[in-house]
């Protein structure tokens, strides 16, 4: 691979199924992408230049960490290694699967393995950008809501180990239309060129098995109260639909959302 004239490397990492390669994709690459039979499509570290904004940088694609088999899951956490030891400064975005405000045991896990994984080359800390991607419809005023995104923020890095700082989150609706392509394509460069490109170095293998699982469920179930949760959604949608009429504001793309 000729990196002499590339910028830096683009990496969405995320579990199988939530959509990182057809981001990736929105954004120039040309990662294969669709429905699959029980294991991820994506099975092996790829990547393609793309340009932004007139530079040339490389969109790094990977499968998801962790599959029903032990022997899947840790050949992809070889993979994700893979990923992450290319010699150029990154710029790292987790993807999740929109799941009604609650976080998957496997979405917490992922980013905790990788995040412990690595660090900044002058040690500094390193920002990520979150995407939460595949909202339905219905659900789209309760991510719209900062208490709501708030909430889910604090919960899932209070459910980690590594703590990891996000500095900008990304809401992307289910499917979007193809003639919106282009629009999604400026929200998620706007996300990404806010943060700095980190040089980064691999300091821990990951190392990852199906049975991690259960305790990022039990971390998860510990923090999450089912007595409030009600109050912040019915709360989050009361507010959400008062902007929305004031200021007639009804696209998932508008850029003042994110």
């Amino acid at each position: 691979m000729d990196q002499e004239h590339l910028k830096y490397a683009i990496f969405l990492c995320g579990n199988s199924g939530v959509g990182k390669s057809t981001l990736s994709n929105t954004l120039g690459a040309s990662f294969e992408a669709g429905f699959a039979f029980g294991e991820g499509l994506t099975k092996d570290f790829s990547f393609c230049k793309i340009n932004i904004n007139g530079d040339h940088v490389l969109a790094i694609d990977a499968p998801g960490l962790y599959e029903a088999s032990r022997e899947r899951t840790q050949m992809n956490a070889k993979q994700i290694q893979k990923a992450l030891g290319v010699s150029l400064p990154y710029k790292i975005a987790f993807v999740v699967a929109s799941n009604a405000g609650r976080w998957l045991s496997q979405d917490v896990a992922i980013i905790d393995k990788v995040v412990k994984s690595v660090q900044a080359s002058d040690d500094s800390p390193i920002e990520y950008v979150l995407i939460i991607n595949q909202i339905q419809k219905d659900h789209w005023t309760h991510y719209m809501h900062d208490p709501t995104r708030k909430k889910m923020v604090d919960i899932l890095i209070e459910a980690t180990q590594a703590k990891p700082t996000f500095t900008t989150i990304v809401c992307c609706p289910h499917v979007p239309d193809p003639s919106q392509n282009e629009i999604l394509k400026a929200k998620l460069l706007d996300a990404l060129m806010m943060r700095n490109p980190y040089k980064i170095k691999v300091v821990k293998d990951i190392v990852a098995d199906p049975d991690d699982l259960n305790v990022y469920q039990k971390a998860l179930l510990i923090l999450f109260s089912p007595i409030f949760a009600p109050f912040l959604g019915l709360y989050a949608t009361f507010s959400s639909l008062r902007n929305r009429i004031m200021h007639n504001d009804w696209s998932p793309f508008r850029h003042s959302d994110d």
